[in-house]
């Protein structure tokens, strides 16, 4: 599954699988938004189709979101059940695309081996009008297909897939998953400064106040404290967060002295 996500507008997240849309026949295509979401199975938009597609839904407040998207991203059959009727099972054939403005759309448990999270960079270049782009799209469509029907494919073994990449994006989601769900006793003020130490390029050694500078906004109180308010609640926190940031791979030696110092590697 590829899941895209950009807070910014105009990147063409949605064009992407407009394009691919038109090397399907019309039932192969299906938007999967109630699908995923509804509790009750009902699903009869997915059947036959080779490429479902999210947009824009929040699918994280949803009970077993994620375990109908681990069985239907890469399992050999799918469970149709349409409202009314005997449900049954049939070939599986979805391919999945998810686009949002917001990261936190969809949980990604730690260890995660099915979707390819990317944050897409803002547009540059010359813009294409969308009806112009679909227009093109859609005229490269069999050409595109034609050039996937002579690759030969004989050789290969399993699954016809590309490898689930790990990006720095899926990284941190799964680590920000990791403290909701395993470090929800801390208080607040320690869970953000956990979370704004597991993005810093590290080793990194340095006080309070200079930590308190690299993390910046850390704390979400850059606008109404001080620095020196802020680096004091961040001192007071580096001891308490130890362990949890230990469970995440960062070591933290705290030294002592006239002016306390932090070193943070991995």
């Amino acid at each position: 599954m590829l899941y895209m996500y950009s807070p910014e507008q105009n990147t063409g997240k949605s064009i992407l699988y407009e394009g691919f849309k038109e090397c399907f026949e019309p039932s192969g295509f299906a938007k999967a938004d109630s699908a995923i979401k509804n509790e009750s199975g009902f699903n009869k938009e997915l059947y036959g189709s080779a490429l479902c597609v999210i947009e824009e839904t929040n699918l994280a407040g949803t009970p077993g979101v994620y375990g109908r998207l681990k069985a239907w991203v890469t399992s050999d059959t799918i469970q149709i059940t349409k409202k009314g009727q005997d449900g049954f099972v049939t070939d599986n054939f979805t391919h999945w695309i998810m686009t949002t403005n917001n990261r936190d759309y969809l949980p990604i448990d730690p260890g995660d081996t099915r979707v390819v999270m990317w944050e897409v960079p803002p547009f540059a270049g010359a813009e294409v009008p969308r009806e112009e782009m679909l227009s093109r799209l859609k005229c490269e469509a069999p050409h595109f297909l034609r050039q996937l029907y002579r690759l030969d494919i004989s050789a290969a073994e399993n699954r016809h897939t590309l490898p689930v990449l790990l990006t720095e994006e899926k990284q941190q989601a799964m680590t920000d998953a990791v403290l909701k769900r395993d470090f929800s006793g801390l208080p607040e003020i320690a869970l953000k400064a956990v979370e704004a130490i597991s993005k810093m390029s590290l080793p990194w050694t340095g006080t309070a106040t200079e930590l308190c500078g690299v993390l910046g906004d850390w704390d979400g109180r850059l606008e109404s404290k001080s620095l020196r308010s802020r680096s004091t609640q961040l001192g007071m926190q580096m001891k308490r967060i130890e362990p949890t940031l230990d469970e995440l791979d960062i070591r933290l030696k705290i030294k002592t002295g006239k002016n306390t110092t932090y070193s943070l590697s991995v």
